[in-house]
């Protein structure tokens, strides 16, 4: 993979873009960024490249994916490549009284607890897990 990490990095649109980032995340309100158009492979390396370009930028990245499966995908690519990486899955919600699982919500609790810590570089994650109420730190 790190022929094609290189090669993301020597591109000229992804110099400016971290450029941007770096500059935009001084500010006092930083923006989100969104990446969108990239095959899978092409997204592999840009999210390893920019995560690991942007270790020197403090606090966790959170990147958003469309589905479940997708987040476990890229979370395993980035783990391979030694990147700090959690998945944080969605609810489970339960509208009958029965002893369920409480897996997810360990799950969820251990990468808040991993954030918190510092020990990861990136949350992957859905959208409507993203946005779910959860505890205060």
């Amino acid at each position: 993979m790190s022929f094609l990490t290189d090669a993301v990095r020597f591109d000229g649109e992804y110099r400016q873009l971290t450029d941007a980032v770096t500059a935009g995340l001084s500010a006092a309100k930083p923006l989100p960024l969104v990446v969108t158009g990239l095959c899978d492979g092409a997204s592999d390396s840009f999210f390893v490249s920019f995560i690991n370009d942007m270790k020197k930028v403090k606090g966790t990245k959170l990147i958003l994916c469309g589905s479940e499966k997708e987040c476990s995908r890229l979370c395993g690519v980035l783990k391979s490549e030694s990147v700090g990486a959690g998945v944080y899955p969605s609810r489970d919600y339960n509208f009958y009284n029965l002893s369920a699982s409480h897996d997810y919500e360990r799950e969820r609790l251990m990468v808040l607890y991993e954030i918190l810590k510092g020990d990861l570089d990136a949350v992957i994650t859905t959208p409507d897990a993203a946005l779910g109420y959860t505890i205060p730190p």
